[in-house]
């Protein structure tokens, strides 16, 4: 007998030599099952499904405490496990589960929305809508992982139950108002007929009818006198105080509901087209005219690079002079907006990045919050500086300009 390893964890399988030499030319018939169950594997359910497509390709199945399958022409059944580790049912089955598609989670689900939509929304996050967009989103995370609910299934179901509580209680405050406005009526009724009234006002402002009603009531409840309606005074508090708290519980149930419904509409908006997209572009409908202008501003904001001009590759420290545009040649310009980094000087890492050709000496100036600032490229960092943009000409004009201003300012002193 000859030991042959199956696979990566050294299971050793034993097989003749004879066995050994059809499989290697693949002339067995325990090779050419392997290779069919290999195939249908990718297309079947389960193992009753492959099992039943093998059938529907003319081999013979039997079915018992071992499965034996038989191929056409075949002569001898053969089970499955001796096939080989990976042909026994239980491995078959597991080869089947491995390749179906994983299912996410719900909480999975949620937080991949929360994770495209905060990085889609990052240069405008200071807009409420996404703002307001994100803590519905984190609230519905929440929700999922305090309740542990893993499917929509389960959100489904709680749902149900909800709306089960808030019609039960519904029903129980529609009983207290019927009680409560019943006591109210037996109130009045007793208010309107022990009243005194003027004697030729009494039939016009007490009609016959109404009074024999209300005497009808009355009698009902054995209620002889104004001292009897006390009782039905205490039951009103108490129905509206009743009414009261089970609303309070209605308004907490009914948030639930609400939050449920969210979830499942989340859900279900992943599943149809590009859900990211739907959200990005409900937020930015909702901006106000203040947050737009911001955002449009921001979008123009811009940087340049330039690159030294005379090869001088030195730190900021080492240079004799500050460093000046007529030194330099224009060579990328970018949008500020577009460059990834939280703050000044991580985007000015991503702009070195993303220029391969970018050297010790090379200036960014960036045109952001109506302002220009220069950034030498350092031998670690950038160092900002000022009077970059202005030409050396200018520089001198400038200085000429103040000195003549000094001495203006100086002679009329003198004058004085």
């Amino acid at each position: 007998m000859e030991k042959l390893i199956s696979d990566k964890k050294r299971i050793h399988v034993s097989v003749c030599y004879g066995e050994w030499k059809h499989r290697k030319f693949g002339t067995s018939w325990k090779e050419f099952i392997r290779r069919k169950i290999d195939y249908l594997i990718k297309n079947s359910a389960d193992l009753d499904d492959l099992l039943l497509q093998l059938e529907q390709q003319d081999f013979v199945v039997k079915r018992g405490k071992y499965i034996s399958v038989k191929a056409p022409e075949q002569q001898r059944f053969v089970r499955l496990k001796t096939l080989g580790t990976n042909y026994s049912e239980e491995s078959i089955s597991r080869r089947i589960l491995d390749l179906r598609p994983k299912t996410k989670s719900l909480d999975e689900i949620i937080s991949e929305v929360i994770k495209e939509f905060t990085f889609e929304t990052r240069k405008f996050s200071f807009a409420q809508s996404v703002k307001d967009t994100t803590a519905v989103l984190a609230n519905q995370l929440s929700i999922i992982n305090e309740e542990e609910l893993s499917s929509i299934t389960f959100v489904e179901n709680k749902l149900s139950e909800i709306k089960k509580d808030i019609a039960d209680t519904q029903m129980q405050i529609n009983k207290l108002e019927v009680d409560k406005n019943s006591a109210n009526e037996i109130i009045s009724a007793a208010k309107r007929y022990f009243k005194k009234y003027p004697v030729f006002k009494k039939s016009t402002e007490y009609p016959k009818s109404k009074r024999q009603e209300d005497k009808a009531l009355l009698a009902k409840y054995g209620i002889k006198s104004l001292d009897g309606i006390a009782n039905f005074r205490s039951n009103m508090q108490n129905y509206s105080e009743k009414i009261a708290v089970l609303q309070k519980q209605i308004n907490e149930i009914q948030k639930k509901e609400d939050d449920y419904k969210s979830i499942i509409e989340t859900y279900k908006n992943c599943s149809e087209g590009d859900y990211i997209s739907q959200l990005i572009k409900a937020v930015s409908d909702k901006m106000d005219r203040q947050e737009t202008a911001k955002l449009k501003a921001l979008q123009e904001e811009s940087y340049t690079v330039y690159s030294c001009g005379n090869n001088n590759y030195l730190p900021f420290k080492q240079l004799d002079t500050k460093p000046n545009v007529d030194e330099y040649i224009k060579k990328n310009v970018g949008s500020w907006f577009d460059v990834e980094g939280d703050n000044v000087g991580d985007k000015l890492e991503s702009i070195y990045q993303n220029f391969p050709d970018m050297v010790v000496g090379d200036v960014i100036v960036v045109r952001a919050q109506n302002r220009e600032t220069a950034f030498y490229v350092n031998d670690y960092g950038f160092i900002a500086f000022e009077g970059f943009m202005k030409s050396r000409s200018e520089q001198l004009r400038q200085k000429q300009l103040q000195e003549e201003k000094q001495k203006m300012t100086a002679a009329k002193k003198r004058s004085r």
